[in-house]
């Protein structure tokens, strides 16, 4: 279990980016973030997450919410 602290302002999130900072890889399930205004959001993963020494980059999941083009949460759309 690990806490995610969002400001009440961000919106929905549509992504999260993972960084494994343990020596191992580890099979990462799902992400359920709870506790928003929208209800909570689904990531699903089901995916290895190498550590930080074996790969620099961190590993980006996107929700299962399919968005219309307008409706793309600020935080995925290119600035």
């Amino acid at each position: 279990m690990a806490k995610f602290f969002i400001d009440s302002n961000f919106g929905i999130p549509g992504a999260i980016a993972v960084t494994n900072k343990h020596q191992k890889e580890f099979f990462l399930e799902s992400i359920v973030i709870e506790r928003l205004a929208c209800g909570p959001v689904h990531f699903s993963c089901n995916s290895w997450v190498q550590s930080k020494k074996d790969h620099l980059g961190k590993r980006v999941f996107f929700s299962n919410k399919p968005y219309l083009p307008s409706e793309t949460p600020a935080g995925l759309l290119k600035n």
